[in-house]
């Protein structure tokens, strides 16, 4: 058994892409053990191989008939008008602008 950095320098991988492996079990017989002082720390047999993984984002599910919208509330959402959210980049006038007059005089 080798810790994950032994077993990230060995497959030639990123520590962290090791350690997301193991949290989410793609590393077959790797071992988590606790800490007495709290937290745990992961052993991976040496002769484990690389899980086999695809990069990017994981493909949605195709919708169903029950988790589609239907085609009317859906038109009938986007004629509506937005309204403007509170918040950063929005300003509120609360008072109306006051004219600056010239002081005449001195």
């Amino acid at each position: 058994m080798i810790p994950p950095k032994e077993f990230a320098e060995k497959l030639g991988a990123k520590y962290q892409t090791v350690m997301l492996w193991l949290r989410q079990g793609l590393i077959e017989d790797a071992e988590k053990h606790p800490l007495p002082t709290g937290g745990h720390y992961y052993l991976i047999p040496a002769d484990a191989s690389k899980p086999e993984t695809q990069r990017g984002p994981k493909p949605k599910p195709p919708a169903t008939a029950e988790t589609a919208a239907p085609a009317a509330s859906v038109t009938a959402t986007a004629a509506q008008p937005k309204k403007a959210a509170a918040g950063k980049g929005t300003a509120v006038q609360t008072k109306p602008a006051q004219k600056r007059t010239a002081k005449k005089g001195k």
